[in-house]
């Protein structure tokens, strides 16, 4: 039975290949043709800035539901959206309440679940919730169904926002190709999807940034749960030469920085800070910024004002941000500095974000 909380104040290697190319595309395919979608993103707002303490107006009477297709303790993806969900209900007091482990067959009982009972914002976490958030969506006009992770306008009705956190493999690249000593850096993913293969394609971009050398591998884990198949694959790479690791492999990722810090080579995580799984070996973690957008977005989603469509955050716009880097700058300067100014430059826009 899936646990719901109630939130007050909030190898067989399963892959054929390591590759250095590009995965395949994702296949198409909604159940019936969505109608035109704009063809720019809606203006994403600053979540740079937000109110001092005791700042924040209050919306008591306003219901959240996240429903997560993992598990809040992944240190990661799910872990990410239930930090977020916890960070409304503490800032603007709303109730919030979260499902762990959705699958697919099971989110339309959720969302027709809590649209029903009167959830202003129900978020699906997760781009393989696309057709059946748009399927259900027509039905509840006065809820606000968010997707999240999805990098496209993919919404059929108004009340469906896409909420795109983009480019997190661009810094997961320019962390690794800024710290590699071996010029050999890896990724490795956990399923093909558009969230995850999204960040794969991208991280050779972020390498290069900074760094016009480096040998960039990537593959598939072929689970997302598995951390035992994420550390074997990691060792082989690492046996190969592979002297900094990343993933995009939610909790089969932990198997990857684990196998970093047994081999003594250097980590990047991703969605939560990830320091404390392998702390002599993750450098830094690359965070989707979902508490500070969803905290910029609540107030027009309480209000009534904030429509569906497609919201970006990219690197210029701080939807992805480097975590703490935990002593880190103090062993690795010039490395950390070249990380630093090649994002600074992506904001001002000195350099164009890939």
């Amino acid at each position: 039975m899936k646990k719901i909380v109630t939130l007050i104040l909030v190898f067989v290697l399963a892959l054929s290949v390591f590759g250095c190319t590009q995965p395949a595309g994702q296949p198409e395919a909604t159940p019936t043709p969505p109608p035109a979608a704009p063809s720019t993103p809606s203006a994403p707002p600053d979540i740079s800035q937000t109110p001092g303490e005791g700042e924040y107006k209050q919306y008591p009477d306003f219901k959240v539901a996240a429903l997560l297709s993992g598990v809040i303790t992944d240190n990661g993806w799910s872990a990410n959206m239930y930090n977020a969900v916890m960070n409304l209900a503490d800032k603007y007091g709303v109730t919030a309440d979260y499902v762990e482990s959705v699958t697919v067959s099971d989110m339309e009982e959720y969302l027709r679940g809590f649209a029903g009972d009167g959830y202003g914002l129900v978020i699906a976490h997760g781009s393989q919730f696309i057709d059946v958030v748009n399927a259900v969506a027509g039905d509840y006009p006065d809820t606000l169904f968010a997707i999240s992770f999805a990098a496209t306008d993919v919404s059929q009705h108004d009340n469906v926002a896409c909420i795109a956190p983009v480019n997190q493999g661009i810094l997961e690249g320019i962390a690794a190709g800024a710290l590699t000593k071996t010029n050999k850096v890896a990724m490795l993913g956990s399923e093909e999807n558009p969230s995850i293969s999204g960040d794969i394609n991208v991280f050779e971009s972020g390498v290069r940034l900074v760094n016009a050398d480096a040998e960039v591998i990537t593959g598939y884990i072929g689970s997302a749960t598995d951390a035992d198949k994420g550390k074997e694959m990691a060792m082989t790479l690492i046996s190969s030469g592979v002297d900094v690791i990343t993933h995009q492999a939610n909790a089969a990722g932990l198997g990857v920085l684990q196998a970093a810090e047994e081999a003594g080579i250097l980590a990047v995580g991703i969605n939560t800070d990830q320091y404390s799984v392998a702390p002599d070996a993750v450098v830094t973690s690359v965070l989707r910024n979902f508490p500070a957008i969803y905290e910029a977005l609540l107030p027009d989603i309480a209000e009534g004002k904030l429509t569906g469509g497609l919201y970006r955050f990219g690197i210029k716009e701080q939807g992805c941000v480097f975590s703490d880097w935990h002593g880190w700058d103090a062993k690795l300067p010039a490395e950390i500095k070249l990380i630093q100014d090649t994002v600074q430059g992506i904001i001002d826009g000195t350099i164009a974000e890939p």
